[in-house]
């Protein structure tokens, strides 16, 4: 069983690595990794109270960003430890969201790197892809 807590500036380098670890291969593969860059990129985007750190059992195992608009709901971020992965954590905490959507009667967005797998779980759940960019889908799962 999960919860949340929200974060703070202390959460700044769990944070920084849990991005390393869940991204940095789909970062490479798209773009190239340099640590100086991500750091500094990490850092200008590191706004405490857009996240909410995932808990299990009072360990911080993972990050979750939402953007609550009027009509539309956009998960900005998630992101599991890897080994928290594969596990069905990030499939309940998406059912989770999903279902919350549906009771705000909003579209659920989100947008995921071309090379990321995790697409495969996305569209198990019901997101379609309804646009892209050079390096993104963007996916929906509608109201």
């Amino acid at each position: 069983m999960y919860s949340f807590r929200k974060a703070t500036s202390n959460d700044y380098i769990f944070l920084y690595e849990l991005n390393v670890s869940t991204m940095k291969k789909y970062v490479e593969q798209t773009w190239g990794w340099d640590d100086k860059a991500q750091q500094e990129y990490f850092k200008s985007k590191f706004v405490p109270d857009e996240f909410k750190i995932i808990v299990e059992n009072e360990k911080d195992i993972g990050v979750v960003s939402i953007i609550d608009k009027t009509d539309e709901i956009f998960i900005d971020l998630i992101e599991i430890i890897p080994e928290y992965q594969n596990k069905g954590l990030g499939t309940a905490i998406l059912k989770d969201i999903i279902k919350n959507s549906k009771t705000k009667d909003c579209i659920l967005k989100l947008q995921v790197l071309k090379v990321n797998p995790v697409i495969s779980l996305y569209k198990r759940l019901g997101f379609n892809i309804s646009g892209e960019t050079k390096t993104h889908f963007i996916m929906e799962h509608l109201k």
